[in-house]
């Protein structure tokens, strides 16, 4: 059962990489370098993943463990990026708007703030998949 819910993990985990890497290319998310960030981390990612399932190495273990950290990373420095960049723009639009409503029109604004938080729970996700093989490989 352990192994099935590994392998179905796996393929969670190939599925958000993918689909992460897709709806960036489809939104246009290469328009600056800080933009390619994320798509590197996909195709980074990738090899990474299949690498980690071809060989047991301890240097695939260690490169897809910080692979998938450094996705996690990306996302969060993502959602400080996009938070950042709305708050700009309603500071912009409404000059007045301070504390409480800022935060929240900061939320809702044109840059989805929330999107790269995919990326954190990716990153994660690889983390638990890396977690489980290594506690079998423990036990």
């Amino acid at each position: 059962m352990l192994t099935l819910a590994r392998r179905l993990l796996l393929l969670v985990l190939v599925l958000a990489v993918v689909g992460t890497g897709v709806e960036l290319l489809l939104l246009g998310h290469y328009e600056s370098t800080i933009q390619w960030l994320p798509l590197a981390m996909v195709a980074v990612a990738l090899p990474a993943i299949a690498w980690r399932v071809a060989r047991r190495s301890p240097a695939s273990v260690r490169v897809f463990a910080g692979t998938m950290v450094a996705f996690a990373l990306v996302g969060l420095a993502g959602l400080a990026l996009h938070f950042r960049g709305n708050v700009a723009f309603e500071m912009e639009m409404h000059p007045t708007m301070k504390e409480l409503p800022l935060f929240w029109e900061a939320l809702r604004g044109a840059t989805p703030t929330l999107a790269p938080a995919m990326m954190i729970y990716t990153g994660l996700l690889g983390l638990i998949y890396h977690i489980l093989h290594k506690s079998k490989s423990d036990s």
